[in-house]
């Protein structure tokens, strides 16, 4: 019986087992059973969250507040008119780019009223008061996209509190007119205690622009003593993805899931990149083929006693947080910690155990590029099939071919790489576990780099047959497109490269020594050797001005390196054992110890 289960109610029962005071699942909320969770889509068009949401609306008896991004399903408008006909006020509020639809003038020929924000910025809430008791909100947009294929979540609390802390927003809206940084910030008055499955849980509340969310939504990020997870759809904050780096870096496990589709449209200007560059978080694309990956969510410290869930309507970027009319809502309480984080690795999936690494990691905008190189290792398992994503929002010119490599020579099977609109597969690979046949190069010819700088990822998976699914790598290959590296916005990007060349070199050397093609490992290394040169002023400048972190970084790489290949970069070298030996001569007994590493 359980396998029949919808998803939504699935989890509001596994909610009945983790809340005592819970009772049957997908219940409008009243006073002895005070909350309510759903995620979706659902295959059971019975238990949708559209229909959780036309329940409350028909179990309206006074009022109905709502604001709204969009009205685009037939059933929650006829809820609409239905309470409007029977008596309930209903008054909505929508934002201006959807004003003019046919569900918006349905309910205002019905004699709703629906007040739209005209501006650019975008109206973009989710939430609902009814009858001054009931609040409504999360990431659910009044839609058959998000009610049949978009993953969602919303809550539904039942709180004459909570309800009024979001009836001043509403007021602000439709009667007062204040949309955007004209809403007068209340951020003091916006925290209420809630009992939610018999325990005392403080909930707090935050409108953007007004409240600025996203300096709070940094701050209890950094309150997190054990684990990070996130679901999101868009992910452009710079901030917050330096928040979970930091925290990754102290040991906090931090992973995250992200929109495969708005992924591909926003490209070098989403944190995916930064993010799958720091070696420790691990980052995946929603497996959502029919819909959008939705979510607006934090989940911090699940499995600890006081776990808490971020969640709401704000996509974290700097338009959701000082432009767009949004709510973000944070529940500290572990029971609903531990839901969402159900839902978390329900989604996640499996990773692959492979890894791969690009040898060239730099390039500047619109720079004709003859070669780049990506080393694939099964590290440990056999594979015989890999998928390649291209880049989002790299362009193709129709000029570029890609070559597979093997270094123990064996020739691939006709037909080997399959191509299609957002990559290509090479299937048939027979690639070991372990040694030279583990590995194989993948040879991209003739590319031109973007002309937006940034960072740009391959997304690659990995399956041990070619008719498995295929699972994703959990560190993903990318480059970055910079003028310079020697600017202040490109240092986070110099030090990745610095990283990420110590793990290339690595490689590399694995081949050397597995290889019977020496001409492999050369045209492998000259490629590799350019990422030095990218960075030789930024080291130079940084000798000249006594500044050693970075030059520490580099020669932690360089004294790995073999004599002959010390010999390739002289241009670097014999530069920064100049500027060493002026600084030594003047007294600086720091560089005495670097110009040692450099012989």
């Amino acid at each position: 019986m359980l396998k029949r289960f919808s998803r939504a109610l699935l989890i509001a029962f596994l909610l009945g087992l983790y809340f005592a005071a819970f009772s049957s699942a997908g219940a409008v909320p009243t006073a002895s059973n005070n909350f309510e969770l759903y995620f979706g889509p659902s295959q059971d068009r019975a238990k949708t969250i559209d229909k959780f949401f036309v329940d409350l609306i028909d179990s309206a008896k006074t009022s109905i507040d709502g604001a709204f991004f969009e009205f685009r399903l037939q059933s929650i408008v006829d809820a609409f008119i239905r309470a409007h006909k029977r008596g309930v006020k209903v008054r909505l509020v929508t934002d201006t780019d959807y004003y003019p639809n046919d569900f918006t003038t349905a309910l205002v020929k019905a004699g709703i009223k629906v007040k739209q924000d005209n501006r650019s910025a975008l109206m973009h809430n989710k939430f609902a008061i009814v009858d001054s008791n009931k609040l409504w909100t999360g990431s659910f947009n009044l839609t058959d996209s998000c009610s049949y294929k978009n993953n969602n979540n919303a809550l539904c609390f039942y709180s004459k509190e909570l309800a009024a802390i979001y009836q001043i927003e509403f007021d602000e809206m439709y009667v007062k007119n204040s949309f955007g940084i004209t809403s007068p910030s209340t951020v003091e008055e916006q925290k209420v205690e809630i009992s939610i499955g018999g325990e005392k849980s403080l909930v707090e509340v935050y409108f953007a622009p007004e409240d600025k969310p996203n300096e709070k939504i940094h701050e209890l990020l950094s309150q997190a003593k054990k684990e990070i997870y996130f679901m999101h759809f868009a992910f452009t904050a710079n901030e917050i993805s330096d928040m979970l780096i930091d925290k990754s870096k102290s040991g906090i496990r931090v992973s995250g899931i992200f929109d495969s589709k708005l992924y591909r449209s926003t490209g070098p200007y989403s944190e995916f990149f930064k993010l799958t560059s720091a070696d420790s978080i691990n980052i995946v694309l929603a497996d959502n083929p029919d819909g959008k990956f939705h979510h607006k969510v934090f989940i911090v410290d699940p499995t600890l006693p006081d776990g808490f869930v971020i969640t709401g309507s704000e996509n974290s970027s700097n338009n959701g947080d000082r432009t767009n009319d949004e709510n973000v809502i944070v529940i500290h309480n572990d029971k609903v910690a531990k839901a969402y984080f159900a839902e978390f690795k329900r989604l996640f999936g499996q990773f692959s155990t492979a890894y791969a690494t690009c040898v060239n990691l730099y390039f500047k905008p619109e720079q004709d590029i003859e070669h780049v190189s990506m080393v694939f290792n099964t590290n440990g398992k056999p594979v015989d099939k890999i998928e390649i994503g291209y880049p989002a929002r790299w362009p193709l010119t129709g000029n570029e071919s890609v070559r597979l490599l093997t270094i123990d020579q064996k020739p691939l099977p006709k037909g080997s790489i399959i191509f299609n609109r957002k990559g290509f597969s090479a299937v048939n690979l027979n690639l070991k576990a372990f040694g030279k046949s583990s590995f194989v190069v993948f040879d991209f010819l003739k590319m031109k780099a973007p002309k937006i700088k940034g960072g740009y990822n391959l997304y690659i998976k990995s399956a041990s047959k070619t008719g498995d699914k295929a699972l994703p790598l959990k560190s993903q290959p990318g480059i970055t497109i910079a003028d310079s590296l020697s600017n202040e916005e490109s240092i986070h990007s110099f030090d990745q490269m610095l990283l990420k060349m110590q793990t290339s070199y690595s490689e590399l050397l694995s081949i050397q020594e597995n290889s019977t093609n020496s001409e492999i490992f050369e045209k492998l290394f000259k490629n590799w050797q350019n990422n030095y040169f990218e960075i030789k002023e930024v080291l130079l400048t940084d000798a000249k001005n006594r500044n050693y972190e970075r030059i520490d970084r580099f020669l932690a790489i360089f004294v790995t390196l073999g004599a002959e290949d010390k010999k390739k970069m002289p241009g670097l070298t014999e530069g920064l054992e100049k500027i060493l030996k002026a600084n030594a001569a003047a007294g600086d007994e720091e560089a005495k110890s670097r110009l040692k590493k450099l012989k």
